[in-house]
Formats: structure tokens, C-alpha cells, sequence
């Protein structure tokens, strides 16, 4: 019998292998040079500072792809441990897209509004990152809204 976590945990984990599935493309097919190339007045700093950030969003998913993988093959965990690891989901996926670790970029709060891009670059970039930001930007509303009664638990 399917309960709402394991719903949850299903519906999450797709999210997460679709994104995961972009980053990893996108990390093996996209240098600095290539960034450069795109648009060749950002520095070189700039550039590596979004590629380790988004590194770092592709270690954080591929981590809670696992905890789900976990959470779905433990069918004794309490409540109480199923949120805290929904709560561990939010946190490392969710808030580390929106609030990168090196602020490489922002979200933009008033992006709904003015139907933009949720996340703004601090600096301006080529193309290929920004349809990145694109393609993965709603995988992440969807986690974040699936996931946000946990964000103030525990």
C-alpha cells in the first residue's frame, strides 16, 4: 500500500533523476573556455564560480536520490524520520539551488510577477547557462512545493 510519503518520495525522486540528468550532461559537455567563447567579457573567476556551484547542486541531488532510494526500500522508518529526511531534501537540494553556496546566482522573488526567469545571474553569462537555469528552474518550484512544510521542521 502506497502512503503519502511514498508517494512523495516517488514523485521527488523523478524530479530529482530529471535534474540530475541535466547537470551531469551539462557538466560533461560545458568547459570555461566554452563559456568564454559564449560570452567572452565575463572573467574566467566568474565562470568557475557557477560551474562549482552547480557541481555542488549536482552532488547534493545525486545524495538525495539516494536518500530516496533509501527511504523507499525502508518501509519500518517512523513519521517523525520520514520528515526529517524530507526536511534533509529541502535543505540540500531546494535551498542550494535558490541560495547557492558562492552566490554565483540569486533567486529572483519577483520573477512570478513579471513571468522572467526564477534565478538572475550576478554576472552576466552566455547563453547555455542561462537555458540551464531554464530547464532546471521548475524542477525546482515543483520540489520546492512538494517539500516546503518541512523547510521550518526539526
Amino acid at each position: 500500500m502506497d502512503t503519502p510519503h511514498d508517494k512523495r518520495v516517488d514523485g521527488v525522486k523523478r524530479i530529482l533523476q530529471h535534474v540530475s540528468s541535466v547537470l551531469e550532461n551539462y557538466l560533461e559537455e560545458t568547459t570555461v573556455s566554452m563559456l568564454i567563447e559564449e560570452k567572452n567579457d565575463v572573467e574566467k573567476k566568474d565562470y568557475q564560480a557557477v560551474l562549482s556551484s552547480i557541481r555542488r547542486l549536482s552532488v547534493h541531488v545525486e545524495d538525495s536520490i539516494d536518500l530516496c532510494d533509501r527511504l523507499s526500500r525502508s518501509a519500518y522508518l517512523s513519521e517523525a524520520a520520514k520528515n526529517k529526511a524530507f526536511k534533509k531534501l529541502y535543505v540540500h537540494c531546494v535551498e542550494a539551488f535558490y541560495n547557492p553556496k558562492n552566490d554565483a546566482w540569486k533567486e529572483n522573488s519577483r520573477a512570478s510577477y513579471s513571468n522572467k526567469m526564477g534565478i538572475e545571474f550576478n554576472r552576466p553569462v552566455g547563453g547555455s547557462l542561462i537555458e540551464l537555469m531554464k530547464t532546471i528552474s521548475p524542477d525546482f518550484d515543483k520540489l520546492r512545493e512538494e517539500l516546503e512544510i518541512y523547510e521550518h521542521q526539526f
